[in-house]
């Protein structure tokens, strides 16, 4: 039988509206067909229709492009022992698009990107989360990154997978031409609870593979895509997922104050502001009379309120700061991948060994075996009988007839704190796991005062250099406020090392937060010491299960990558087992017993 020659049928957009929350497309011949609210296709593309799918023919034998039914991938996400199934799909549901706006209120800056855009959300089915847990957003590239051009696009570039793109150099003609074969994340957002938990590069994985599939625009499909985010310089994790960095944007720095002094001194010679000029001119038109106007309500020149803006932000007042704050814009990280091999091999060459990826943390070489030790603990507690008329009726209801109680919560037990590894101690309410701490501390340190009633004796103790412990932080400074010692990128990492890593948080007063956001920040300050012991209490007691999980991941990583040794105690084991991954466990029992199991062999289902 011969195979059919009918050619495909295509019909042009001849325009494209929002009707409510959905897209109505109008076609030639009349017809309209009403579509998701962020379906990828605009005026002038031609599509056809094969039952249920729709395909976007692209120009000059460049194929098609399938635009419906919408993306969807699948992953799973790995927590406490749980496999979750994490959806990943273009937004088609009204519930899905409100979702979708609840979460852009973690992203604190604009509303994604100009031009077209495609969020992709993370669904999930788990009772105590929300239904969507994150999206990230595709957008259209940007015309102009100075680094972007001189590392990796103004070099010769021919690309065999995609018919007939290619430049010699990036002049403004290619970039004019060329641009919409780089597609730009814009945004990424994970829920709070999930931060940390290896969402975001999951989320980085599905944009990858919807541009691969999906993205094109102005008849072009994307051979390269790239983010630009001032959080990367904190939490680079489109590494995990390939992306290489290429450079640094340059800032508005010097144009800005250019720019600011240009329109102000027209206004002065009674010029006035130039017109025209789009939105950019526009902007700065509005930022000329809010810098007028401070001027002259402060009595200081422009450049100084500039200077103050750049350098010393909070000698501005809060109302001034935030009506200027937008005129700067900073230097940011700039990360790209190849979505064809002959983009992975572009970048390959233009970026040497940097574009090969990130090579996995792994523990450095430490130089002690060990950061202290103790032999023969024994730890014992007193304490006398309250002298009440009530507690002497108790004593002789129960036969309690004595004038003092003695306990032994530890008796020979020796403790090595080994560079890298992580003790968990464990048993029952009351058993003694906080006094264990506390006589720890007392021994490496010699100068803790060990409360009334408790006695702590070793056969030796080497004492530790630096040993640090959970604190209530001060409440009346801001996290970020409390790290002022490093620098801020520092301090922004250490405060994410601890699960800390919503940006608001860092500077309102700590007093504001929660019981287990003050108990995240005074783990970041624990470990802003730089211990070599480190030694926890409770530990995760106040976090929610999925806070828990990040947590334990990051404890362990530090204790990896920064050779601590950690000791962590809590009478929940198994909330903590799975991801904390303990080298050894202490089951403290009854009578000043113990016994020490591998936490690698412990089975939680028995």
């Amino acid at each position: 039988m011969a195979e059919s020659t009918t050619k495909p049928r295509y019909v042009r957009v001849k325009s494209r509206a929002l009707k409510g929350e959905d897209t109505v497309l109008r076609l030639a011949g009349g017809k309209t067909r009403n579509c998701r609210r962020f379906i990828p296709v605009t005026k002038g593309d031609r599509i056809r229709f094969d039952g249920k799918k729709t395909w976007v023919k692209l120009p000059n034998k460049r194929g098609e492009v399938q635009i419906e039914p919408g993306w969807r991938s699948w992953g799973y996400l790995c927590l406490n022992g749980k496999r979750i199934r994490v959806t990943f799909k273009e937004i088609i549901t009204q519930a899905e698009l409100d979702a979708y706006h609840m979460l852009t209120r973690f992203h604190y800056r604009g509303n994604g990107g100009a031009c077209r855009r495609v969020p992709l959300i993370a669904k999930v089915n788990v009772w105590n989360l929300p239904k969507v847990v994150g999206f990230v957003e595709l957008s259209s590239s940007l015309l102009v990154n100075a680094e972007r051009k001189r590392n990796v696009l103004d070099h010769p570039y021919q690309d065999t997978t995609h018919h007939g793109v290619g430049w010699k150099m990036w002049d403004w003609k290619s970039a004019k031409k060329y641009t919409n074969a780089i597609v730009r994340i814009s945004r990424c957002v994970v829920y709070p609870e999930l931060r940390g938990a290896g969402l975001s590069p999951m989320l980085a994985d599905a944009a990858v593979n919807y541009a691969r599939e999906r993205w094109h625009i102005g008849g072009l499909r994307p051979c390269f895509i790239e983010i630009i985010a001032e959080m990367l310089r904190y939490w680079p994790f489109v590494e995990k997922t390939g992306f290489v960095k290429v450079g640094e944007t340059e800032g508005n720095l010097k144009r800005a104050r250019t720019a600011m002094e240009y329109l102000l001194r027209r206004k002065e010679n009674g010029r006035g502001y130039p017109k025209g000029g789009g939105g950019i001119m526009s902007m700065h038109r509005m930022h000329a009379e809010q810098l007028a106007e401070i001027q002259q309500t402060r009595g200081v020149s422009v450049a100084e309120i500039l200077r103050l803006l750049e350098q010393s932000p909070d000698k501005l007042d809060a109302r001034d700061w935030v009506s200027l704050h937008d005129i700067l814009r900073r230097k940011k990280p700039t990360y790209m991948l190849g979505l064809t091999p002959s983009a992975s091999e572009h970048l390959q060459k233009c970026l040497g060994a940097s574009a090969s990826g990130r090579p996995d943390s792994h523990a450095p070489g430490h130089r002690c075996e060990t950061h202290g030790e103790i032999a023969g603990m024994k730890i014992s507690a007193t304490a006398m009988p309250q002298n009440s008329a009530r507690c002497r009726r108790v004593q002789e209801a129960f036969g309690i007839v004595s004038t003092e109680f003695n306990s032994v919560i530890a008796d020979r037990l020796d403790v090595k704190f080994e560079p890298g590894k992580i003790v968990l101690v464990s048993g029952s309410s009351g058993v003694g796991k906080s006094a264990f701490l506390r006589a720890v501390r007392h021994l490496l340190t010699g100068n803790t005062k060990l409360p009334d009633g408790m006695r702590v004796e070793s056969d030796n103790a080497v004492k530790a250099k630096r040993v640090a412990q959970l604190q209530k932080p001060p409440r009346n400074k801001a996290p970020i406020d409390l790290l002022s010692r490093y620098d801020l990128d520092d301090s922004m990492r250490i405060l994410a090392q601890a699960g800390l890593a919503e940006a608001h948080l860092f500077v309102r007063p700590s007093f504001t937060l929660s019981v287990g956001q003050s108990y995240r920040l005074a783990l970041a300050l624990a470990l802003a010491k730089k211990p070599d012991v480190l030694l926890i209490d409770e530990f995760c007691e106040p976090l929610d299960e999925y806070t828990s999980a990040v947590i334990c991941r990051k404890i362990r990583k530090a204790a990896t990558k920064d050779g601590i040794s950690v000791v962590v105690a809590t009478a929940d084991a198994r909330k903590v087992l799975q991801e904390l991954q303990p080298d050894r466990v202490l089951l403290l029992l009854s009578s000043g017993r113990h016994e020490w199991r591998d936490g690698k062999k412990i089975d939680l289902a028995r």
